[in-house]
């Protein structure tokens, strides 16, 4: 499986900015690190210590430096890119999204971009997934703006832009 359509779309808008370096928050099966690191990003891949093992063999053939999810909080990588795909849709617990969404602020540099992609709510259904509004909520007042919207078959991805204070 190659990287999302988000990624490969908006890797030109990427390129045209200058990004270099790129964290891959809860890279799972590394897809969009793999894809990233070929097209020639420094690519740090962030999972849990339990997946990280799990995925141990995939990061050394790939080259792919990896950090456990839980040491983050103790970093400040100042990097220019965040991707954070479906992990918003896993987890539950508002206080566990707001600590994840705080670390990437606290690891990207000012004017860097985040790309969250969730599964889109579809508001006749129950189903797990999130409104347009509802991903803004959780992330904007972070100290974010809105740079970009994707819509594809019942995902939603959204670019934003750490704001330069």
């Amino acid at each position: 499986m190659g990287a999302a359509v988000s990624v490969q779309v908006l890797v030109p808008y990427w390129q045209h900015y200058h990004v270099v370096s790129v964290i891959d928050y809860g890279a799972g099966n590394l897809r969009n690190s793999r894809y990233l690191k070929n097209l020639g990003f420094k690519v740090l891949a962030v999972e849990t210590p339990r997946h990280l093992k799990k995925i141990s063999s995939m990061l050394v053939s790939s080259r792919i430096a990896a950090l456990e999810s839980c040491l983050i909080s103790n970093c400040r990588l100042n990097a220019d890119l965040v991707l954070l795909n479906f992990v918003l849709n896993i987890i539950d617990d508002k206080r566990e999204r707001e600590k994840i969404i705080r670390n990437i602020y606290l690891n990207l540099k000012p004017g860097g971009f985040f790309l969250v992609e969730v599964k889109e709510k579809n508001k006749n259904s129950s189903t797990k997934g999130m409104l347009e509004g509802e991903l803004d909520n959780e992330i904007v007042h972070y100290g974010f703006e809105k740079e970009l919207l994707l819509r594809r078959r019942g995902l939603l991805a959204v670019l934003y832009r750490k704001i330069i204070l």
